[in-house]
């Protein structure tokens, strides 16, 4: 099914650029205001110097495409002075990335390999989309990506391997190329791997689908890019940079991703408790701790924090949700987010779905304490706390061909922006 090729990496060189812990970054849409500013200070060769050039322009005004063009000329400036540079020859790529798992004392190794996945419409079916898209997004990256032909990011993808094939070519050998920490104390190889590898990957890829995790805004532009540019498969810009990871892998963790209300005119507690009543069975909570830990996947329940306490939320048996379904896959009852962004914020707080794009009434957290602070404090009305979507469910809802809503997945950690770059104005021969 999906084409996935290696190719010659654009990468960082150490003796001209520095430490590569000091030029990586989140990815462009986990950037604050305040790690772009400790970002670009911790070296002048950090990629968010070229990442985000229209940082600064107000969300409601247009970029002026000056921003984009200066961004894509200072990376070539990099070029030409030896700060980054083309590997000489095709090659897949292994990201370990090792981490302590967010609440708990256990940690974990998950293994990314990084190549190029030829970009293709959805209804081909060799890609999967699980998650909706907005239009700004897209618009800020394509205008990157027009001027720089660059692909600083990679879309992060999964892939089913339960015979574990593809992680036994990963097993071979190959060339350490960086070790640096990033984020939370977490660990970062980079690793090359050897030519021979090559041919049996891209085989074994050909045999599978791939989901998208993170990353459906990027694909999607790159996808735009290329049919703009009518490339051929010859084309590089018919490619996008893709790390891809196996579902069965034991390091692939997906956490919640809490949502916070606030700043509704008319909010009542109360009032929001009784219309809670017809759909969940309420529980006041104990604690914040035995709250989240009773949130599991395809339990069906959520929590609520109010200024008031804590409380469980059990849909009840005889709920009936088809009023709130109607327009909506059979898939999404089974999942706690569409349950709470069908059944909840909109019929009972107003809060739609434009609203919830533009976050006007509703934040996302990934860590549950300090917006529990929050509300304890008056600063927030409401915080609904939410299980673990599985990486089974996502495979589902994607081969049902049906989409969740934004941030119904936080798969943990983040891959790095900047460790590797994939340059389609070059050749990858």
């Amino acid at each position: 099914m999906a084409t996935f090729l290696p190719f010659r990496a654009s990468r960082y060189q150490q003796t001209t650029a520095g430490p590569l812990a000091t030029l990586v970054s989140e990815p462009y849409d986990k950037i604050t205001r305040a790690m772009l500013q400790a970002y670009r200070a911790s070296s002048p060769f950090n990629v968010t110097q070229v990442l985000l050039p229209a940082a600064d322009v107000p969300p409601d005004q247009e970029a002026p495409a000056a921003l984009y063009e200066q961004a894509a000329a200072q990376f070539r400036s990099w070029v030409a002075r030896g700060i980054v540079m083309q590997d000489p020859e095709q090659a897949f790529y292994l990201l370990r990335q090792t981490f302590q798992i967010p609440g708990q004392s256990a940690s974990a190794t998950r293994t990314a390999i990084l190549g190029r996945v030829q970009l293709v419409p959805w209804d081909r079916g060799e890609i999967m989309p699980h998650e909706r898209t907005l239009r700004g997004p897209k618009i800020d990256r394509l205008a990157l990506l027009r001027a720089s032909g660059v692909h600083f990011g990679q879309i992060f993808m999964l892939y089913p391997d339960p015979e574990g094939d593809v992680a036994t070519l990963m097993q071979t050998p190959g060339e350490p190329l960086a070790s640096f920490e990033h984020g939370a104390g977490i660990q970062h190889e980079l690793i090359r791997l050897p030519g021979t590898v090559s041919k049996p990957i891209s085989d074994a890829m050909r045999e599978r689908r791939l989901y998208i995790a993170d990353g459906h805004h990027r694909y999607e532009t790159a996808l735009a890019f290329a049919e703009e540019r009518a490339a051929g498969p010859d084309d590089p810009a018919a490619y996008v940079l893709a790390s891809l990871v196996s579902m069965q892998d034991p390091g692939l963790v997906v956490l919640p991703t809490h949502r916070v209300v606030h700043s509704l005119a008319a909010f009542s507690p109360n009032t929001l408790l009784e219309k809670l009543g017809a759909l969940f069975e309420i529980t006041p909570a104990q604690g914040l701790d035995p709250l989240v830990q009773s949130l599991v996947p395809g339990c069906r329940s959520l929590g609520l924090a109010l200024k008031e306490g804590l409380y469980h939320l059990q849909l009840r048996e005889d709920a009936d949700l088809k009023p709130y379904f109607q327009d909506a896959p059979a898939l999404w009852q089974a999942s706690a987010v569409a349950i709470l962004h069908l059944a909840i914020l909109e019929p009972i707080l107003g809060i739609d779905a434009e609203a919830m794009a533009r976050q006007t009434h509703l934040r996302y957290a990934r860590e549950p304490q300090p917006p529990l602070e929050e509300v304890r404090t008056g600063h927030a009305q409401a915080l609904f706390l939410l299980p673990p979507t599985p990486a089974q469910f996502v495979k589902e809802i994607a081969d049902a061909g049906v989409r969740m809503p934004q941030k119904s997945t936080d798969f943990y950690p983040k891959l790095p922006t900047g460790t590797l770059f994939f340059d389609t104005t070059q050749s990858h021969a």
